[in-house]
């Protein structure tokens, strides 16, 4: 039986994946706009499934934030908690140490990837960042 996609588009992407051909970079574009989710992961479990049989990987990943100085703050709308500089209420940043502790902390409860995110400093310098990744 021939699924029903809300989204048409996705009917010739679907001939595609049962017949195991290679999706254009046309076809991930459609995917990628497809207001059809349900249909976008309907094919991607087909793919999955025959990849992977019944398998499903996973990982337990942990955000950890460094700082929330940015000097985006003003334009940027990625994150809501951004703010101008060091002095202004609520601005942290956390010291190599301090992001390692909970980096280690992470790792001891089954964390298997660890995710650098934070705003853009002004004043910290490349050496910092490098610590973090060392």
């Amino acid at each position: 039986m021939r699924p029903r996609f809300s989204d048409n588009k996705l009917e010739p992407i679907h001939d595609k994946v049962l017949s195991e051909e290679r999706l254009s970079f046309d076809d991930g574009k459609t995917l990628y706009e497809s207001p059809d989710l349900i249909g976008v992961g309907y094919l991607a479990n087909i793919v999955r499934e025959r990849k992977n049989e019944n398998t499903a990987y996973f990982n337990i990943n942990q955000h950890i934030d460094y700082t929330n100085v940015c000097i985006l703050h003003a334009r940027c709308h990625f994150c809501a908690f951004a703010r101008k500089d060091i002095e202004t209420e609520g601005a942290w940043e956390l010291s190599v140490d301090d992001f390692l502790e909970k980096a280690m902390y992470s790792i001891e409860q089954g964390c298997t990837e660890i995710h650098s995110v934070g705003g853009h400093h002004p004043n910290l310098p490349f050496d910092y960042y490098l610590r973090l990744l060392r």
